[in-house]
């Protein structure tokens, strides 16, 4: 046999069985036929999680809802399925009430013939029996219920934007467990991020077009505000031992900000005073144009447990589905230090629903997937993936939710070698733990062209002639990674 090719071969089963082994299954959630408008997971009351999905049949406004207690190792525990009211409802939120032990679920629905929107909640005991439905009283406008919290009387404190999707000034109001009204204000000030409370203060994070934090006495009245030189996306409401973790962009990409899209990130701890100092820092040059949304994909269990993961792909939102997009997940410490780093997809069009650090001190991820090239119009699937406090795969975490006629595969990678296909350099994303990494190139009758160090992050093929190559990645000599890239 040619000895080219025998190598030629070789080369190509090393690229198959490597791929297979940086490979695991996407667990499915749902596969539906609808266009799912919502979903959302949360850690719920005695170490399970609370699963929520809306959905809307494509091209009319026929709307239903359920919830799902999940848990570890058992999957499905509890279920209960709503239908809808004859208006389109759009925006659900949960709120985990840990001192009654009941879930309450906020959503908003707005009316076809008079665009009047409805605010409600539901009060659902640890079996999702409802224990109250009722619709919130509104007497200063507001649209949706953007965040929400159970304060230290039982009642519920919302907040969102006040008349409609455009105006961005604040309402907050105090409901009881009837949905009674107990007091409401308008604040002239743009719409914040969270809300929480601190002994007698309220506290909001508001992050455009200035970043501040504000805070409130019961009445809802401004006591005083910090304002803050850092352009902060996403936290925590809880406290944990006196410090706070909030995620933020140092620089903007200014074409995608309205997506939140940023060309840099910073992690800072805040302490009590909300004094504050970076503790990670990433920049676009590590990345492939990344487009990172700010909500939900920052979360953290405990100090030593901090879980980041944004959306790498600057194709995301001029033609979503219509790409491949990737997913980094950085495992921090709270001093900054990496635990583990972990890239994802690349296969397809992903978005992140939720990214949640799990009482297990792991990760679990919420994804939706798009395929233009696969799905009808407007068609997504939804996805977990799994991972425990030292960032293996647990694939069995919720079993039997249901069963695909596909069994979805998402790459799992060290290097991300990109763009691919490229006219004369090629780039590399990997985490600071790899050090001394070096690529072999090979044509496809099995000739290295190219030999190469790729610690400098780039290596110049623009002399190669136009084709596919196979390439070799090692760490310290020992063969980390292989794959194909073309090129232009």
């Amino acid at each position: 046999m040619n000895v080219r090719l025998v190598i030629l071969l070789f080369l190509f089963f090393c690229v198959v069985l490597n791929t297979t082994s940086f490979a695991q299954s996407f667990q499915p959630l749902e596969k539906t036929a609808y266009a799912d408008r919502v979903y959302t997971i949360n850690n719920a009351i005695n170490g399970k999680y609370i699963y929520f999905y809306s959905q809307l049949l494509y091209g009319s406004t026929e709307t239903s809802y359920g919830v799902k207690l999940l848990e570890s190792g058992k999957g499905v525990v509890q279920e209960q399925n709503f239908t809808a009211p004859d208006e389109l409802c759009i925006s659900y939120s949960i709120v985990v009430d840990t001192i009654s032990q009941h879930y309450l679920i906020l959503g908003q629905c707005v009316s076809e013939e008079t665009e009047k929107s409805n605010l409600f909640f539901l009060e659902m005991d640890t079996l999702l029996n409802v224990i109250n439905h009722h619709e919130l009283e509104d007497s200063i406008g507001m649209y949706y219920v953007y965040t929400a919290f159970i304060n230290d009387k039982e009642n519920l404190v919302v907040m969102g934007p006040k008349d409609g999707l455009i105006e961005p000034f604040t309402a907050i109001a105090e409901y009881d467990r009837k949905g009674n009204l107990l007091k409401s204000k308008a604040l002239e000030v743009y719409l914040g991020d969270f809300i929480f409370q601190i002994n007698d203060s309220i506290y909001y994070l508001k992050t455009f077009p200035a970043n501040a934090i504000y805070e409130l006495d019961t009445d809802f009245n401004i006591h005083s505000s910090v304002l803050l030189p850092v352009s902060l996306i996403e936290g925590k409401r809880e406290r944990l031992k006196g410090e706070y973790f909030w995620m933020g962009a140092n620089k903007y990409n200014p074409a995608t900000y309205p997506a939140k899209g940023f060309k840099s990130v910073e992690i800072y701890r805040f302490n009590q005073a909300f004094e504050y100092e970076v503790i990670f820092a990433d920049t676009i040059e590590n990345y492939p144009d990344l487009l990172g949304y700010g909500a939900y994909i920052f979360d953290y269990i405990d100090r030593e447990h901090l879980y980041y993961a944004p959306l790498l792909g600057d194709c995301f939102i001029s033609s979503y589905g219509d790409c491949d997009t990737y997913i980094a997940l950085y495992s921090l410490r709270g001093d900054g230090q990496l635990n583990w780093f972990k890239l994802l997809g690349g296969d397809s069009g992903y978005s992140i629903e939720r990214t949640l650090a799990t009482p297990d001190l792991g990760c679990l991820l919420l994804i939706k997937k798009y395929d233009v090239k696969e799905n009808d119009p407007f068609e997504e699937d939804m996805y977990y993936i799994k991972f425990d406090k030292d960032g293996n795969v647990e694939p069995d975490y919720f079993p039997n939710l249901s069963t695909p006629t596909t069994e979805p595969i998402i790459p799992i990678l060290d290097v991300l070698v990109y763009p691919n296909p490229t006219a004369d350099v090629l780039r590399y994303h990997f985490s600071s733990n790899h050090q001394n990494l070096d690529i072999c190139i090979y044509n496809l009758a099995g000739q290295q062209v190219l030999s190469d160090s790729i610690t400098d992050r780039q290596t110049n093929i623009q002399h190669l002639p136009a084709g596919m190559y196979v390439y070799q990645i090692y760490k310290e000599g020992e063969l980390l990674q292989n794959g194909k890239v073309w090129k232009e």
